[in-house]
């Protein structure tokens, strides 16, 4: 209950500080995933459920026997893709999918801000109180951070690629390294990587 309670008054704040961009980035390619992708194959009680990375879990996504971790990169940016833990490509289930994200900033009608995206997911989900309570407890840490402009600013998807992170994916985790390494950020290089690129069925994957 104290937990739940402190998210609502992070989440109920009127000062907004902003998230750093890797934040606000990413936090819109979860949001995406839920309203978008993850939406046609899953109702919003399973997708919900299934959004763990915002509590702190190794992946952002996890269902049965599969894990999804999701990164999203602005196309103006360099096209890397940031590792920002030892935990975020160490395997807990039987598959693990790497997902990369492109977006850009558009005023498209077919583009979408935070908000666009967490109001409809409210919207949704409005007869079931509880359903609302669990989606807005896991974006309250976000959302409620994220400044007005990075609320409303719209970005269009333009593409993604999936990566089957299997055991010769290169990465760097607990399971690889010297236990006196406790932390690490690396980048990986997306053209290196096509050996392991997938057509994934999310359908299947969910099943």
């Amino acid at each position: 209950c104290k937990t739940r309670i402190m998210s609502w008054a992070e989440f109920l704040k009127p000062s907004r500080e902003g998230l750093r961009k890797p934040e606000w980035f990413g936090f819109w390619g979860e949001l995406y995933m839920l309203h978008s992708v993850l939406k046609p194959s899953l109702d919003y009680a399973d997708s919900i459920n299934s959004w763990i990375g915002v509590e702190g879990k190794k992946q952002d996504f996890t269902f049965n026997n599969s894990a999804l971790e999701i990164k999203t990169t602005f196309s103006g940016d360099a096209n890397m893709i940031r590792i920002s833990s030892l935990d975020q490509l160490h395997k807990v289930t039987e598959n693990l999918y790497l997902l990369h994200l492109h977006i850009n900033y558009s005023n498209d009608p077919s583009a979408l801000s935070l908000k666009d995206m967490y109001e409809s997911i409210m919207n949704e989900i409005e007869g079931s109180d509880q359903l609302k309570t669990q989606f807005a407890n896991k974006a309250s840490k976000l959302y409620g951070k994220a400044s007005d402009d990075q609320r409303e600013t719209k970005f269009n998807f333009l593409g993604m690629e999936a990566y089957s992170v299997s055991d010769k994916f290169p990465k760097i985790t607990s399971e690889n390294m010297a236990s006196a390494i406790t932390a690490a950020k690396y980048n990986l290089n997306p053209s290196s990587l096509k050996p392991f690129l997938v057509d994934l069925n999310f359908e299947e994957v969910i099943k």
